[in-house]
């Protein structure tokens, strides 16, 4: 599988990082607590973990930006 390059972030790491392709990276971050309550309701209904349907939400807006450019309206 080809390696692909995940840039520096403006906070935290201060180095680009270069991993597989199909490896999976932890991500640490802060949310609102009704928004973790919804997610977890959510992921309880679903019988799936926290981070599958994070995931699965986010690449909704991954494949969107990918479509139609980062910051246009859908």
């Amino acid at each position: 599988m080809e390696a692909i390059c995940i840039p520096a972030p403006h906070f935290g790491r201060r180095r680009a990082r270069w991993v597989s392709e199909d490896s999976y990276v932890r991500l640490e971050v802060r949310l609102p607590a009704p928004m973790v309550r919804e997610l977890t309701i959510l992921a309880n209904a679903k019988g799936a973990s926290i981070a599958r349907v994070v995931t699965d939400e986010l690449e909704h807006l991954v494949s969107d930006d990918r479509q139609h450019g980062p910051g246009e309206e859908n």
